[in-house]
């Protein structure tokens, strides 16, 4: 699963989400269409908090580019 995105795709984004606690990688959208790339701690159990994202991944050494995939939610329209 290493190097490939996982996308928001509604609320089964969550059965994806790692069980333990770790660094990951998200790519994150402005209004503008831009996308970047941040590396954020996640807390097992928790959602991701970061608005704007749109994808995730598991962390590796290299920074990936961003999701550049259309037809994305981002995790703030999905979130309960």
């Amino acid at each position: 699963m290493n190097g490939e995105w996982i996308k928001i795709q509604g609320c089964e984004y969550k059965n994806k989400l790692p069980r333990e606690d770790c660094m990951i990688w998200i790519t994150r959208t402005m209004f503008t269409g831009e996308r970047w790339v941040q590396r954020v701690e996640y807390y097992a159990g928790e959602n991701i908090e970061q608005d704007g994202t749109v994808a995730w991944m598991p962390d590796q050494e290299e920074r990936p580019e961003p999701y550049t995939g259309h037809d994305v939610i981002a995790v703030q329209n999905v979130r309960n």
